[in-house]
């Protein structure tokens, strides 16, 4: 009897769509389905080794993602987002340690540059919140269905950090 791997993830709308159709699968085919949920992690430390860069799994369930996401935001609308960004991620996936709680997040702002106590303002008084919603909206409108997705000026879309090759080429034929 054939078996199959179903590597899923719980927040993704794909893996539910792709789930719902397991029991025909299995009835058409006679095949086993083995459902996985660890695939990601195997497929980053994969790609982190083939960019040569560093990966360590951080602890995603000790980890307040919005807070961070609230912050990005707010280092984007002082005009820090890039560096702050890069730190952040960088924190999170490179050493494993997401800078998730206000000091934390205040040492990352002060490592490029950018002001924590203006970005602490932003998030207490709603202005990351509102733009964090609008950023949400918007890519929804440019037709964005999961992260990383690029949008390019001209409409076109790229999701996935595996479609960069493609961006790159078609911004090179531009």
């Amino acid at each position: 009897m054939t078996s199959v791997d179903f590597y899923f993830g719980t927040g993704s709308r794909y893996s539910y769509l792709a789930a719902t159709r397991i029991p025909s699968l299995q009835s058409e085919t006679g095949a086993t389905v083995r459902w996985r949920a660890a695939y990601r992690t195997r497929d980053a430390t994969r790609w982190a080794a083939f960019l040569g860069v560093p990966y360590v799994e951080p602890d995603f369930a000790a980890v307040d993602w919005r807070r961070i996401a609230l912050w990005c935001v707010a280092a984007e609308l002082l005009g820090g987002g890039p560096a702050f960004g890069a730190a952040v991620l960088h924190s999170a996936f490179g050493l494993g340690t997401p800078a998730s709680t206000e000091v934390q997040l205040a040492a990352a702002a002060g490592s490029v540059g950018v002001s924590a106590f203006r970005m602490s303002g932003l998030v207490a008084d709603g202005s990351a919140e509102w733009a964090h919603e609008r950023n949400v909206q918007d890519a929804l409108v440019a037709g964005a269905f999961g992260v990383p997705t690029f949008v390019v000026d001209d409409g076109e879309v790229f999701w996935g950090q595996d479609r960069m090759p493609l961006l790159a080429h078609h911004l090179c034929k531009r």
